[in-house]
């Protein structure tokens, strides 16, 4: 079954105040659940009063000068509580693994023991992995965590929805 999200990047258009959002001006995202759905939200700095409860997470970000056309993902503890929402949706368990690669090359996971990895082209060290089996066991140093995720491959048309749908979610066009 898939899930279709409709979450876009920054509206460039404050929630609050519903004026535009200057180039330069700083502004705060947050991404809250919404029934089934994950809806971010953007205001201007002024009308900002901190995350809602129930925030998936949120962030500071500055619009671009001018476009540079490249796209940075949100801070990895916007990241890691997505992460962590997405441990009891049972409809992102797929989701969650890319998820996890994800942070694992941003070095904010690490894995353990001698996990494989099932995406073609992942490289790990020296070694190209591409057999998988059971359980991706990853730790979280900054977290002194450890988690235990299915290894959850998705299929071919899947992966670019999740890629799409991260991109929408988590993108934003400042650093």
């Amino acid at each position: 079954m898939l899930i279709d999200f409709d979450i876009h990047r920054c509206s460039r258009r404050c929630a609050a105040s519903a004026r535009m959002l200057l180039p330069g001006e700083v502004y705060y995202s947050v991404l809250l659940r919404e029934g089934t759905d994950v809806v971010r939200t953007d205001y201007a700095a002024e009308h900002w009063d901190g995350a809602p409860d129930g925030a998936i997470g949120w962030w500071r970000s500055r619009l671009p000068e001018t476009a540079s056309g490249k796209n940075h993902l949100a801070p990895n503890e916007v990241l890691m509580n997505l992460f962590d929402t997405w441990a009891d949706d049972p409809l992102q368990i797929d989701a969650r693994y890319v998820l996890a690669l994800l942070l694992v090359r941003r070095r904010v996971l690490r894995i353990e023991d001698d996990t494989a990895i099932p995406i073609k082209g992942f490289a790990r060290g020296d070694a190209l992995l591409d057999e998988y089996h059971g359980q991706l066991r990853v730790y979280c140093p900054k977290r002194d965590e450890h988690y235990e995720l299915p290894v959850a491959t998705p299929e071919e048309e899947r992966i670019e929805e999740i890629q799409s749908y991260l991109s929408e979610l988590l993108c934003t066009d400042a650093e």
